[in-house]
């Protein structure tokens, strides 16, 4: 009879604990697949863009100066006002995402929960206000490279290449500084969940 007890038990006991693991899994891959399709969406947006580039061009042709930049400003502006709009989008749905997560989630805290959502969201317009910062100075050294008209095309091309060498480099920094403020900042939420030592 014990031992009929004692295998009911270790069976139910296998069966929980490997439901728990395959809901873990189930969890994390459903993760996974919710980045991937954002990868996907931001590089068929940003593909879509690339191609309209290409056509905007081709456009260009046959213009004069004056129209030429003309067209070339209000085209930056379009497609900064969609890239906005579509950075907005993406976010919102991570947020929508992370409050899903948040409310299945029974191990955290009320505090902690909100603590994620606005550390979420204060590194979501750190990188909007970098990115508004970025095409302020690009807009703006486009301007100071147009009004000049003693450069050369190629003198004006080299500034602007430099000009973005240094910006790429600034988002490089910009990217390791977010992400080692996400590190700190989820190391002290699961220090909540080590195991105490004992005296």
């Amino acid at each position: 009879m014990n031992t009929k007890l004692i295998i009911a038990v270790m069976t139910l006991t296998v069966l929980t604990l490997s439901q728990s693991a395959f809901a873990d899994q189930t969890d994390r891959d459903a993760r996974r697949q919710f980045r991937q399709e954002q990868r996907d969406t931001r590089r068929a947006h940003f593909g879509q863009q690339h191609q309209e580039n290409r056509e905007f061009r081709k456009s260009l042709e046959g213009k004069t100066p004056a129209e030429k930049a003309s067209a070339v400003a209000s085209h930056r502006a379009t497609q900064h006002s969609e890239n906005t709009a579509h950075i907005q989008e993406m976010h919102d749905k991570k947020m929508s995402k992370l409050d899903e997560r948040l409310a299945a989630n029974t191990k955290l805290t009320d505090a902690q929960k909100t603590d994620i959502k606005n550390q979420a969201e204060s590194q979501y317009q750190e990188v909007k206000s970098h990115r508004e910062q970025q095409f302020t100075e690009n807009q703006a050294k486009l301007n100071e490279l147009a009004s000049n008209p003693n450069l050369t095309r190629e003198e004006a091309r080299t500034t602007m290449k430099s000009h973005l060498e240094t910006q790429h480099a600034e988002n490089k920094a910009f990217r390791e500084e977010q992400k080692t403020e996400r590190k700190t900042f989820w190391d002290s939420i699961r220090s909540t969940f080590a195991p105490k030592a004992s005296n």
